[in-house]
């Protein structure tokens, strides 16, 4: 084949690539464009997917501030919450004679007069308010704490929140797993500030739970540490 048939037959090859091709990709470009957009929108999705199931696998594997301190075994309810008479029955009717409160709300409250989104706990402070504190001193009944992953929290350092319009000053507690802000306080605190009185869960010693007897009263349960 002369140079000059090949040049033709290479003219000849281009357009009709061009007749079959790339003129229906010129028609439809924007269909073409659309689908690379949902290709790449596709991959994307496809490794944020990947990177989340990671992300809450690996916070999964990590205990929570209530389970390093409190008992790992409850009591609960079925209908989902504990009144302070129920609580007195099963101190009466159950080998249960002492337990921990737990109280579970989320709400957007003022930090340093910022806007954000929290979880606020009520729980038996005298209990777990020298780990909070991180020293040998007792936090008082009505001590009230922020935990948070801010660089510049310290158990030192006291900070603003707002609920409600009313101010409170809060301890800040560094904990670089705590992705949301937790407010830790007594669950009378809490019970005053948000007028909850009853409670998600009473935390029992593993003893109790292994000995205790539901039969007068089949609408509790216990789960038991894992």
């Amino acid at each position: 084949m002369s140079l000059k048939e090949k040049l033709i037959f290479d003219n000849n090859s281009l357009y009709l690539f061009y007749l079959t091709s790339f003129r229906d990709y010129k028609k439809y470009w924007f269909k073409t464009v659309l689908s690379l957009v949902g290709l790449v929108l596709s991959i994307s999705l496809v490794t944020t997917v990947a990177v989340y199931i990671d992300t809450i696998e690996y916070y999964l594997d990590k205990k929570d501030l209530i389970s390093q301190v409190y008992p790992q075994s409850y009591v609960s309810h079925q209908r989902g919450s504990i009144k302070n008479e129920e609580i007195r029955a099963l101190i009466q009717k159950t080998s249960i004679s002492h337990g921990y409160p737990y109280k579970n709300i989320s709400r957007e409250i003022e930090i340093d007069g910022s806007r954000e989104f929290c979880n606020i706990v009520g729980v038996d402070l005298i209990y777990m308010g020298s780990f909070l504190a991180q020293n040998s001193r007792t936090a008082g009944k009505d001590a009230i704490f922020l935990v948070s992953n801010k660089e510049n929290a310290s158990s030192e350092k006291l900070v603003e929140i707002i609920v409600d319009s009313k101010s409170y000053q809060v301890v800040s507690v560094y904990n670089s797993d705590q992705l949301i802000p937790l407010v830790v306080m007594d669950v009378s605190t809490l019970s005053s500030i948000f007028g909850f009185i009853q409670i998600d869960r009473l935390y029992v010693e593993d003893y109790q739970a292994e000995s205790f007897d539901g039969s007068q009263l089949p609408e509790f349960k216990i789960i038991f540490s894992t």
